[in-house]
């Protein structure tokens, strides 16, 4: 790990707890989670709209054409989803499930999503886009993995008032920032 200041760090911490931009919410998840069937949950999740049908922008420049095989290749592992019982399971099989164009980013927001609807949170901070560039910029180059463990992060994230998504949001969100910590 690279040397930090902690002094630093807890600022961008402390913002990131007294954050008032509501500009940022997930309408598909709070779309998905009002969805009566866990098919209907997976496709919204998969396909990342809203019920006005506008796409998250996390997943807009990937195309509703990729969005939508995506979400009919996931529905095809329904049971599967049904009986993942944690956050990693579930991972693993949206990630099988994953056809062209689909990303790393979309494959962790589509299991977020599901994940939140089956109540499964994550336990373990997945890497990708720019969550992987924060964690980069903190601990190095991380190569391959896939999610690093809140342990491998410095002490002020072992905060247990920060479930594993807010670390995640914090490194994606303050990227430059912890370049500079």
């Amino acid at each position: 790990m690279r040397i930090i200041n902690e002094s630093k760090l807890d600022q961008v911490i402390r913002r990131y707890k007294n954050k008032v931009d509501t500009s940022i919410v997930d309408y598909p998840l709070a779309f998905c989670l009002a969805q009566k069937t866990l098919k209907d949950a997976i496709l919204v999740a998969a396909k990342a709209t809203d019920e006005n049908g506008k796409t998250h922008f996390h997943q807009r420049r990937i195309g509703r054409t990729p969005l939508a095989n995506f979400a009919d290749k996931l529905v095809t592992f329904e049971s599967e989803i049904a009986e993942a019982n944690d956050f990693d399971s579930l991972y693993v099989i949206v990630k099988k499930a994953s056809t062209e164009g689909i990303n790393d980013l979309t494959v962790y927001d589509t299991t977020f999503r599901i994940g939140q609807y089956r109540n499964l949170d994550p336990d373990k901070i997945y890497l990708h886009g720019a969550t992987r560039q924060g964690a980069e910029n903190l601990l190095g180059d991380l190569g391959s993995r896939v999610f690093i463990e809140r342990n491998e992060l410095p002490a002020l994230f072992q905060d247990e008032t920060l479930l594993p998504s807010d670390v995640a949001d914090i490194l994606c969100n303050y990227k430059e920032e912890l370049l500079r910590v």
